[in-house]
């Protein structure tokens, strides 16, 4: 709702309140919400709500429908009436002027300009029987009250909707109740994800985790749907689809949220493209993120603005939408440093838990292991998740997708794709068994009409696609330039993106020339020809490459070939200079390159060339500084290839060593330092002018000797790293969390006594919790995040919370769920305020503060 007043404003200003018998209905509409959309009432002067409109959003009658979402948890009605003010346009009262056990009746009013026109609704709550429910109603008069029942009832009364038969379209639940406020910004928000539905889809086959037994057609469809067996699941779930680079995470949430957009629960879809019109302040923020989705789609939710968390926790309560989040490990490098994945994992799982909504987000398989399992529990069962995989196309399901792509009578191209297909996958099944090799194949045969080619041991599946793909590309159309030259000419292009060039088609012929040498005529035919190139996709003036995992591939491919080109170091270093890589794509590039290096060469010849590519980099940017992205780069490769080629069987001392030779040094010096380190052994080891970037040490050895110089610390934690505390921190700078985590270690390892400052430390982690944003006003948590931070780390944290909920902090319920919220004592309201202006205890908290330090005698 944008909150101005719609096409039936004349109409509603010339009402007055009270005499409406005299007045003709508005026309039917949702534009205007909680006003008369069904048959007027002669005798009443409240405006009667319809739900007639939600037939064709949710597309077909509730009852009967049984694979759609049951509402797990009901949203209390005063939670409706505080969020819908925030429209601006519909204001209701959160005390009831009459109620009892099973109902309550509230007074309301529909809001345009300076009028106002009065309604009233009927609120059935979740504990109503089926002899209660008709007390309540003969109160009534059908048409004349807004009638909104606990969606539970639907379930526990039987015969509902044959006693609500008179009511008509006037009874609801709270779901359908919220959806009429947003009716045109759903329609348009829906019809946007249909149009994105994704061509030729095949379903893959899914690992499911060992809770969910349902498989066909879509276990995730069934999660989001809340169609799960387990009861243990009704109460909400966060659940993680996790793939390859290149295996079709987004492909499959794309179906998803087109499949779901046909339901009468809504996905809200939030992917990678949408971060892009972003600040950074507001991408921190899971919620602002999460409803940003509809405006990235031309459905803007005005109202919902500046009370994200209050909208979607009311929202997915009521059952109106579930939650698609795609790129989980892309959200989290691109924040920039300022998130772990673990505290979004903690804000996502909270939401699903607090709401009961049903949540899916995608990521990486490395970066899940790497940056958040951290053990080798593979259903991560113990992070409270439930864990999808999307496992490699076999031949079957390759055969399913030419057969979709080509159609059915084009039985040639579909056995010369099937058949090359298998060959591919007997080379690398892995590598050939993900989607954008799947479409290389038939972008290679459709090319061509038939192959009968052998692959290449030797090289790169889908670097042998791009190859293959070219050189049909240049017998087809005839071009002036080989296979190999529109590669080198394709990656330029690409490479020249990176460093923030547009992506036109100046800057393709820019390319084009570097890479072969042709006349100016020759090098615009080319150009015109290129645009019908299956590797490049033209939209208006914008040129780039058609699929992000070939870019990829081209940008490793342009690393290797320049790193041992003895006239490539110039170009390569003005672009490990130049480069503009987010730290996403960093590490796809990486992947990318130690999949290119590996495939066809043994495992010894691989390490050498990825140590001479990464030592390349890092000399070419040698003097940019800690944190370039250059050396974010070089750094990417060296931790994925010591992943790769030391894995989890080896010991902690042989992958430092790794590390340290892929770096060609003995010590770490003005390098960025980022995400998970997980099994090193720095005993000894010296960190001198680096950039530690939301680093998380796992299971990782350090003592005395190690070394941090001159450091810049930001969000640094350690967790099962024994003496991380012991380690010699020499004139480093730290942000609040990096600060207390190493304050925590000391403590802990016997370097350092805990002091008064220690504590007046761990208190502050604990009461910022409840400042909101930028200092203004406070907020509650739930009482599972109350341990996260900084406190979680201190040896007195049970003590320190136990006397915080004297006269500090209370427990409250939170509607609809077990789990119980903390909020400011209304007694400490003034003084947490004022530590969060001054950073001085006073009142409720300094007297807590003397209690603890009393009790742990300090």
């Amino acid at each position: 709702m944008n909150g101005e007043a719609t096409q039936n404003e004349s109409t509603l200003l010339s009402l007055q309140p009270g005499d409406l018998s005299s007045q003709p209905r508005p026309e039917a509409s949702l534009d205007s919400p909680g006003k008369s959309f069904g048959e007027r009432n002669p005798r009443n002067s409240c405006f009667i709500w319809n739900v007639r409109h939600l037939k064709c959003l949710n597309h077909g009658p509730r009852d009967g429908d049984s694979d759609e979402l049951e509402d797990k948890v009901d949203v209390e009605f005063e939670e409706l009436a505080q969020l819908l003010a925030k429209s601006r346009t519909y204001n209701l009262d959160t005390a009831a002027t009459r109620t009892n056990a099973t109902w309550s009746l509230y007074k309301g009013s529909y809001k345009v300009h300076s009028r106002s026109f009065p309604f009233e609704v009927l609120y059935i709550n979740s504990r109503a029987t089926k002899e209660s429910l008709g007390r309540a109603l003969a109160q009534i008069k059908p048409g004349a009250t807004q009638v909104v029942y606990a969606s539970s009832l639907e379930k526990r009364i039987r015969g509902l909707s044959h006693i609500l038969a008179p009511y008509g379209d006037n009874a609801a639940t709270p779901r359908d109740y919220l959806a009429s406020f947003l009716k045109d910004e759903l329609e348009t928000y829906r019809q946007k994800l249909l149009a994105a539905t994704p061509e030729f889809y095949i379903e893959p086959n899914i690992e499911t985790p060992s809770l969910v037994n349902k498989k066909i057609p879509n276990p995730l469809v069934s999660l989001l749907k809340g169609d799960l067996t387990s009861t243990e699941l009704e109460s909400g779930v966060l659940g993680v689809l996790l793939a390859e680079a290149g295996q079709g995470k987004t492909f499959m949430t794309e179906y998803l949220a087109a499949n779901l957009a046909n339901s009468s629960i809504i996905p809200i879809y939030i992917r990678s493209a949408q971060w892009s019109s972003m600040s950074v302040d507001d991408l921190r923020s899971p919620e602002k993120t999460i409803t940003n989705a509809f405006r990235f789609y031309g459905s803007p939710i005005g109202w919902a603005e500046g009370c994200e968390e209050e909208f979607l926790r009311v929202t997915l309560r009521a059952g109106l939408f579930c939650i698609i989040f795609d790129g989980f490990d892309e959200y989290v490098l691109r924040n920039q440093g300022k998130v772990q994945a673990v505290e979004v994992l903690s804000a996502l799982k909270d939401l699903a838990r607090s709401a009961g909504a049903r949540i899916l987000m995608t990521s990486r398989t490395a970066f899940w292991a790497t940056d958040v399992s951290n053990s080798d529990n593979d259903d991560n069962s113990s992070l409270g998740v439930l864990t999808y995989k999307i496992l490699p196309f076999d031949q079957s399901k390759g055969r399913l997708y030419f057969t979709k792509r080509f159609g059915e009578t084009k039985k040639k191209a579909i056995e010369s794709a099937s058949n090359l297909y298998g060959l591919l996958l007997k080379k690398n099944s892995d590598l050939a068994g993900r989607g954008f090799v799947l479409n290389l194949v038939a972008d290679l045969i459709d090319r061509s009409g038939s192959s009968s080619v052998t692959p290449d041991l030797a090289t790169n599946v889908a670097w042998w696609l791009l190859e293959q793909i070219c050189e049909r590309e240049r017998l087809r159309q005839q071009l002036p330039i080989t296979s190999a030259q529109q590669l080198e000419a394709l990656q330029v292009f690409v490479a020249e993106e990176s460093k923030g060039l547009p992506a036109s088609q100046e800057n393709l012929e820019m390319a084009l020339s570097a890479a072969a040498d042709l006349r100016d005529d020759e090098r615009r035919t080319c150009v015109s020809k290129l645009r019908s190139h299956p590797l490049i996709d033209v939209s208006g003036e914008k040129w780039e490459v058609r699929q992000e995992q070939v870019r990829y591939l081209l940008l490793a491919r342009y690393l290797e070939r320049l790193a041992f080109s003895s006239d490539g170091r110039g170009e390569l270093t003005q672009f490990v200079r130049g480069t503009r890589l987010e730290p996403a794509s960093s590490e796809q590039v990486a992947d990318a390159l130690l999949e290119l290096v590996s495939d066809g060469r043994d495992a010894e010849r691989a390490l050498t060339d990825v140590k001479g590519i990464v030592s390349t980099i890092l000399e070419a940017s040698a003097d940019v500084g800690e944190g370039h992205n250059g050396r974010r780069l070089g750094m990417a490769i060296a931790l994925a290839a010591t992943d790769r080629f030391r894995g989890k069987t080896e010991t902690a001392a042989s992958r430092t060593r790794l590390l340290l030779e892929l770096i060609r040094s003995q010590s770490f010096v003005s390098l960025p330092i980022f995400g998970t380190l997980n099994r090193f052994d720095f005993n000894g080891v010296v960190f001198d002018r680096c950039k530690l970037d939301r680093v998380t040490f796992v299971s990782c050895t350090f003592d005395g000797a190690t070394i941090f110089k001159e450091c810049r610390f930001d969000g640094v934690r350690a967790i099962r790293s024994a003496a991380f505390g012991m380690c010699n921190f020499q004139a480093c700078s730290m942000d609040s969390e990096s600060s207390d985590s190493v304050r925590n270690e000391q403590i802990s390892s016997g370097k350092r006594a805990y002091s008064r400052d220690d504590l007046k430390a761990d208190m502050a982690s604990v009461v910022d919790k409840f400042v909101s944003r930028g200092g203004r006003g406070l907020k509650s948590v739930t009482e599972a995040r109350l341990r996260d931070g900084g406190i979680g780390g201190s040896r007195h944290k049970d003590a320190i919370l136990q006397e915080l909920m004297h006269g500090v902090l209370e427990l409250h319920e939170i509607s609809g769920i077990t789990e119980k919220g903390i909020h400011i004592d209304p007694r400490a309201t003034k003084s947490l305020q004022f530590f969060a202006e001054n950073n001085v205890f006073t009142g409720a908290l300094a007297d807590a503060f003397e209690r603890i330090a009393k009790k742990i005698k300090i």
